[in-house]
């Protein structure tokens, strides 16, 4: 892992946050903690979840997101949260779809 959802590091997200998403849970949080930069494949990929995830009426929290990262997001119309807000903790039924866990 180096640090940035780019290219294959956005593909493997993508590997664990869909099969998640296909279940229709009640919650996903994907935490961007280790994830210090983004590229259009990271933002890519997370605003189609996010669309995807309201059209299923499932929430997705992307959480610990880098400040830059965090832009990014907003600027594609993704909700997120930065490092150390309320949104970061999660509840034990919230499934976790962690970029810090993928190698």
């Amino acid at each position: 892992m180096d640090s940035e959802l780019t290219g294959p590091a956005a593909a493997a997200l993508a590997g664990r946050l869909w099969p998640d998403l296909l279940t229709a849970p009640t919650a996903t949080v994907v935490d961007l903690a280790a994830a210090r930069t983004i590229d259009s494949t990271g933002v890519d990929l997370l605003a189609a979840a996010h669309a995807y995830a309201l059209h299923r009426g499932c929430e997705l929290r992307i959480v610990n997101a880098a400040p830059g990262v965090h832009r990014a997001l907003r600027a594609a119309g993704v909700r997120s949260w930065p490092a150390k807000t309320r949104g970061a903790s999660t509840s034990p039924e919230c499934r976790t779809a962690a970029l810090a866990v993928i190698a």
